[in-house]
């Protein structure tokens, strides 16, 4: 649907424009990001907004995202395939902080984390990043660079940790968000999502 809408308008423009084919593809292209863009930024404020959860949401979203820029990690086929996993993953892993972090546990929530953020960086440190078909790490310095960075973000997470007191159900939330990611870049991940992105 949306590849189709920034064709349609693409033509539009390349027909006011007289542009062709080749700069046609890329504004399409770039349009089909614009709209995808907007389309995700609307989805992700209003649902959790509209349930009660949006800064566990955002939490777990931006803990995931930040590592998933470097790490790299298994994509959907489609767009709104992409939309619905993320939605659903996101929602969940908020409601879970708020009800996991109502219970006192042996351990402080903050301690799980930085456990959390050690089994991450031992996963990054060894599978990261991890790059897709359509667009390959094929330079060994850019890998290098890319699987430094992934190990510097968790580092960051957890310098902002040590520095920082925040609730119990925002390092749950942050938590799972890395885990999630985590997942993503290991082998059964991989075959999990592709599993997920078959049935949607």
């Amino acid at each position: 649907m949306i590849n189709s809408w920034s064709v349609k308008v693409a033509g539009y423009i390349g027909k006011e424009l007289d542009l062709d084919d080749k700069t046609m593809a890329i504004v399409s292209y770039g349009i089909e990001v614009i709209i995808g863009a907007l389309i995700k930024f609307t989805v992700f404020i209003i649902v959790p907004w509209m349930l009660g959860v949006l800064v566990e949401f955002m939490v777990a979203y931006f803990s995931f995202a930040i590592l998933r820029i470097v790490a790299g990690g298994v994509h959907c086929s489609k767009f709104y395939r992409c939309l619905i996993v993320s939605v659903t993953s996101y929602l969940a892993i908020a409601f879970i902080a708020i009800y996991i972090s109502s219970y006192a546990l042996p351990y402080t929530y903050q301690e799980i984390y930085w456990g959390i953020l050690v089994f991450s960086f031992l996963v990054v440190i060894t599978k990261a990043p991890v790059d897709v078909q359509e667009k390959p790490i094929i330079n060994p310095k850019r890998r290098l660079c890319l699987k430094i960075a992934s190990c510097l973000v968790v580092g960051l997470y957890m310098l902002i940790s040590v520095y920082w007191h925040f609730e119990d159900k925002i390092y749950v939330a942050s938590g799972l968000g890395i885990l999630f990611q985590v997942f993503s870049v290991t082998k059964s991940g991989a075959k999990f999502f592709k599993l997920v992105d078959q049935i949607i």
